[in-house]
């Protein structure tokens, strides 16, 4: 799963109401820019951290500016897709 600011969580209530044991498993990707001025980079990383107190490894890719408009071109790399690609059920 690739996940971009994980902002779905923003307007969901509080992250402790999320059960993070369903990410331990599955592998995840996230990124979010540091200056993100609608979703703040500590709540970005909220998720990230509570996936890795439940077991989960999920790669968190940081960059430094971009705000709120996390481009796919930025992400969309050959790493990333290799590494959708080498995952499957």
């Amino acid at each position: 799963m690739i996940a971009i600011e994980w902002g779905f969580i923003r307007n969901s209530g509080p992250i402790s109401k999320f059960d993070f044991k369903h990410f331990k498993d599955l592998p995840v990707w996230v990124f979010h820019n540091r200056d993100d001025d609608v979703v703040p980079f500590d709540k970005g990383k909220e998720p990230v951290d509570a996936a890795k107190a439940v077991g989960g490894s999920p790669r968190f890719t940081v960059h430094e500016s971009g705000k709120h408009k996390m481009q796919l071109h930025k992400n969309l790399n050959p790493e990333v897709i290799d590494w959708m690609f080498s995952h499957s059920r």
